[in-house]
């Protein structure tokens, strides 16, 4: 799924710039609009992928994959460190969804 793809991208961009970064609140505010609208696009994917499951199951489901999103970038972040060449990739890749470029 392309949207899991993105997704992805955008969730750990979110990481390295709530842990290394200092995005202002409006940047703050645009992007997580943006992710919100994402998140919203991958839910119905997930549901059509899965039609067994009920809403709640699907919450839970995606939940589930976006905290493994988050718990991945997180310790690629630990372990790089704030000021390695992906992490700072990361942050410039929050600032362009942010509209900042």
């Amino acid at each position: 799924m392309e949207v899991d793809h993105i997704l992805e991208k955008m969730v750990s961009a979110q990481q390295a710039m709530s842990r290394c970064g200092n995005a202002s609140a409006a940047q703050q505010n645009k992007y997580a609009r943006r992710l919100a609208t994402l998140q919203s696009r991958a839910t119905r994917e997930l549901a059509e992928t899965n039609p067994t499951l009920d809403a709640k199951q699907l919450a839970a489901l995606f939940a589930k994959q976006v905290d493994t999103m988050k718990q991945s970038a997180a310790e690629q972040i630990t372990a790089l460190g704030c000021d390695s060449p992906e992490v700072v990739t990361l942050m410039k890749r929050f600032l362009i969804y942010a509209g900042r470029n």
